[in-house]
């Protein structure tokens, strides 16, 4: 074997090993920060949790506020890419009632899919909600608001077709459904005694989406 096989060799092990590192770091690190923040988690509970050496942070990250903050950003890249998904479905087809119908009840599967795939994620982001986005403002920017854009031209396309009303607003019907799966996967979450109830714990969320998709859809056509 060659000395250039060996180095490539080499190389792409150590490639394999820097990512599982990289990996482990920002598994636990959501966890941690999910369960007490961004400022009652230290780098060595970090370390300690993902069994790897403390340097590693500042390497890969720069420190606990560069994790934090790619954390957030890789999350903004998975809800970007899902939406993106259903903006293709959409343009894909002619603008109509079941097509308009159809784009939001994937956005409501999206929404609550990734939810549950990235519960600690989730927790993070609606603290970061809270304080006023003071780590996450640029990544919303770059990653939302292209999106944002994006599906007010389906609301207006539809507009001008004439089968949704021309009095409302695209940004806040999209604004209102996505707060209103955001609120209701919260308020899950209390385990209060009235959400425990028959008529709202459903399964998977499944029966919450067709009501939610229902509620925006009769209050949106003409």
């Amino acid at each position: 074997m060659s000395s250039k096989e060996v180095g490539h060799r080499t190389s792409s092990a150590k490639s394999s090993e820097d990512l599982g590192a990289k990996a482990r770091i920002l598994e636990v690190a959501a966890k941690l920060f999910a369960e007490k923040g961004l400022e009652g988690t230290s780098v060595r509970d970090i370390s300690k949790a993902a069994g790897l050496n403390l340097s590693l942070i500042s390497y890969y990250f720069g420190g606990k506020e560069g994790l934090y903050t790619e954390l957030i950003h890789n999350f903004a890249q998975t809800i970007r890419s899902e939406i993106e998904k259903v903006i293709k479905t959409s343009e894909s087809k002619e603008s109509s009632k079941e097509n308009l119908e159809r784009v939001f009840m994937m956005m409501v599967s999206s929404f609550s899919d990734i939810r549950e795939r990235y519960p600690y994620m989730s927790v993070i982001m609606q603290r970061e909600r809270l304080a006023a986005l003071p780590f996450a403002r640029e990544i919303y920017e770059e990653t939302f608001t292209p999106i944002g854009e994006s599906l007010i031209q389906v609301m207006v396309k539809a507009q001008k077709k004439g089968f949704v009303r021309k009095d409302l607003n695209p940004l806040l019907v999209f604004l209102f459904l996505q707060e209103a799966i955001i609120g209701f996967h919260n308020i899950m979450a209390c385990q209060l005694q009235l959400t425990q109830s028959p008529m709202v714990h459903t399964q998977n969320f499944k029966e919450f989406e067709k009501q939610l998709v229902t509620i925006f859809v009769q209050g949106i056509f003409t």
